[in-house]
């Protein structure tokens, strides 16, 4: 029942406000793109208190955005990381910042992808997929938090 009502917030919030569903992100086994697709990076989480450096246990998850620069060599691409609107809009934006650096980081240092391939961008709370007020609509504080991981993300975006 939780999912249910979760997933009836995320559709009622895309349907109230026009924004396009999740579902409309491509994939990374898709094969063609165009500048300005966007592809919803694999969950990656940072370490705590404002961190941003990327936890170990998500390295898999770089590893696929590596993977597919590697079987696109000419692409570049930005990357794109979102906050929840929780704790002042000019620390979401630092920190969304040092977490697209912390993510390029990786690419390069780890992967050995091209930093002339990459650009970052933090968007901070400024592009929330579900907004504070249907957020507030949940009947727990557990799917609420699942809201706010939402709006918590990393988008691959081409370039080129």
């Amino acid at each position: 029942m939780k999912h249910l009502f979760i997933s009836f917030i995320i559709l009622t919030t895309f349907t109230s406000y026009g924004q396009a569903p999740i579902k409309f992100y491509k994939s990374f086994t898709d094969t063609v793109f165009e500048p300005g697709d966007k592809i919803r990076a694999p969950e990656i989480h940072f370490s705590l208190s404002g961190g941003m450096f990327v936890l170990p246990k998500f390295h898999d998850s770089i590893q696929v955005i590596s993977d597919f620069l590697r079987e696109f060599p000419e692409m570049n691409i930005q990357i794109g990381t979102h906050t929840d609107s929780r704790g002042s809009s000019i620390s979401n934006l630092k920190l969304s910042e040092h977490r697209a650096k912390s993510i390029k980081s990786e690419l390069v240092n780890k992967f050995g992808i091209s930093p002339k391939r990459i650009t970052i961008k933090g968007y901070g709370e400024s592009k929330l997929l579900i907004k504070d007020a249907d957020i507030e609509r949940a009947h727990s504080n557990q799917q609420k938090e699942k809201l706010h991981q939402l709006n918590r993300r990393t988008e691959i975006m081409i370039l080129k």
